[in-house]
């Protein structure tokens, strides 16, 4: 579901995770040259397609450099080939920062368009931590298998046979560290999305843990233990497969379909050839009709008022204003029903009478006089 929707956030998860995985997989063994230039390229190119990835790296730098002063092996993520490592990813993030100059005259690219743009650092701060929730309690609700893999950390304080293994401490470590910075990059907790798409790197990083936590309580033979830690892994599994691919289905691509063809056969049927839209998904969401309409984002009374002004020097003297549910304007609408503008020392009205409304839209006609 997340690759019709993200396609970018499932493509930059495959590639930090398996450079990852080649990190962890051969620990104990000699980390080669070629494993290390490649793990670091891998995660490196994660950063090319998703932004908040300059966390992970970030984390690694910063573990791995701290393993050359101090030897705790919860921070040894890598005991060969570091410098190498370390190379070979910092070089992959110059060259993504070079193009980026380039094109964008940015480092960051066009994501730098929404994060540095107008940036306060005590705004930034204060929004970090509603992110952070936001962004925690998605975690929470749509991979309810995170649950088991909390639950054998926090047994694993007191059970000696359920100590976690050194990779899996310092999984916990990085997965932890993660989703603390990734709210202060993102410039928004994610909108419209199934689940945290910034955090999807988190979920194959805990099913480490929990398939390592559940391979210790199979060797546990007492009280049935093996039996009932597999139990309530399977269901929920369940729960997690039921609601993100049976609800998440449903909810992002079968609810409010009839709602939303009934829209679209009035658009199609309707002469105004100019829509003006409070949200940028309603566009997304009539695609099929780009050939005969044109779509204007328009949320705020001034954007519709500028519109007209330009319209009302092409010719045009009526165009439709759409409002989704999900955008504040349906509930308390913040284009008045009137608006007065000056043009040239003449006056201009548009007036905006309702033409249409369901449950998931409502359609206004704004006549220009």
């Amino acid at each position: 579901m997340y690759s019709g929707m993200y396609w970018e956030h499932t493509l930059a998860v495959a590639l930090a995770f398996s450079g990852l995985v080649m990190i962890f997989s051969v620990r104990e063994n000699q980390f080669t040259n070629k494993a290390a230039i490649l793990s670091g390229i891998l995660i490196g190119l994660s950063v090319w397609f998703r932004p908040e990835f300059l966390a992970l790296v970030a984390i690694l730098i910063i573990l791995i450099t701290a393993s050359f002063i101090m030897k705790f092996d919860s921070i040894t993520i890598i005991k060969n080939n570091k410098i190498i490592f370390l190379a070979s990813l910092i070089l992959t993030i110059l060259c993504f920062f070079t193009f980026n100059k380039t094109i964008y005259n940015h480092p960051l690219g066009a994501h730098a368009f929404q994060m540095v743009e107008n940036f306060s650092l005590s705004e930034r701060l204060l929004k970090s931590w509603k992110f952070f929730n936001e962004l925690k309690n998605n975690l929470l609700k749509h991979f309810p298998i995170i649950y088991f893999g909390l639950a054998i950390c926090f047994i694993s304080i007191f059970k000696i046979n359920l100590r976690l293994k050194t990779a899996s401490k310092q999984i916990l470590l990085i997965s932890s560290l993660f989703l603390l910075i990734v709210p202060i990059l993102i410039p928004s907790y994610g909108g419209k999305q199934w689940g945290s798409r910034f955090l999807l790197i988190i979920n194959p990083l805990v099913n480490i843990i929990a398939m390592s936590g559940l391979e210790k309580t199979w060797k546990i033979k007492q009280f049935g233990i093996r039996y009932i830690s597999t139990g309530i892994l399977a269901i929920l599994f369940i729960l997690g497969f039921n609601l993100n691919i049976i609800e998440g289905t449903e909810t992002s691509y079968q609810k409010g379909k009839k709602e939303n063809i009934e829209v679209l056969d009035f658009l199609r049927k309707d002469s105004n050839k100019i829509v003006a839209v409070a949200n940028q998904y309603v566009g997304q969401s009539f695609e099929a009709t780009f050939k005969q309409k044109i779509f204007f984002l328009t949320k705020k009374p001034e954007d519709v008022s500028k519109l007209a002004l330009a319209l009302n020097e092409q010719g045009y003297k009526k165009f439709l204003y759409v409002c989704p549910f999900y955008d504040e304007c349906f509930s308390s609408p913040t284009i008045p029903d009137q608006l007065k503008l000056v043009r040239k020392q003449k006056e201009l009205t548009i007036q905006l009478k309702k033409i249409k409304e369901n449950t998931r839209y409502r359609i206004e006609e704004a006549t220009i006089s």
